[in-house]
């Protein structure tokens, strides 16, 4: 990333793959200080990492609001969580695609991030805060399944 002023989100995430829809989790990774002139050009600006594995939707649709979604940041040299809830405080994941894509309509390679929900404070009561290292977390208690991923950002200088 170019600066120090970025920050993952865990969102869930859609996509079409080999004729049907499939359900993953990655990081909607915001530049914070761009944020507060230009929301678009903040994600724009980021590359957005994805787990490398995904469940079928149709294994999960039934009781999406009972999955879990979280993320943790590495603070003060140590895991510390950054978000925690249910799928339930997003809007129904089939509301938002159907919104953008109409039934029917299913094309391979579509991919869609699913929104997510506040992050957690610290002692300091900051809650939005950029972290080098995020790992991302997709449970489903039903069927005892897990998904994560971690990654780490690298901070470029910013020289001009």
């Amino acid at each position: 990333m170019l600066g120090e002023h970025s920050s993952g989100e865990a969102e869930p995430v859609l996509f079409y793959a080999q004729g049907e829809w499939w359900l993953s989790l990655g990081s909607d990774h915001t530049d914070r200080q761009v944020e507060t002139y230009s929301v678009a050009v903040s994600k724009q600006m980021c590359a957005k990492p994805v787990a490398r594995t995904a469940w079928r939707w149709r294994d999960v649709a039934e009781h999406q609001d009972e999955i879990e979604l979280g993320s943790q940041i590495w603070e003060q040299g140590r895991w510390v969580d950054y978000q925690k809830g249910t799928l339930a405080a997003i809007r129904p994941l089939p509301s938002l695609r159907d919104g953008f894509w109409p039934t029917g309509q299913d094309a391979e390679g579509y991919f869609m991030f699913c929104g997510t929900f506040a992050a957690i404070p610290n002692s300091q009561g900051v809650a939005i805060r950029p972290a080098e290292r995020t790992r991302l977390l997709l449970k489903d208690p039903k069927r005892n399944w897990v998904q994560s991923h971690e990654y780490t950002v690298t901070a470029l200088p910013v020289i001009s």
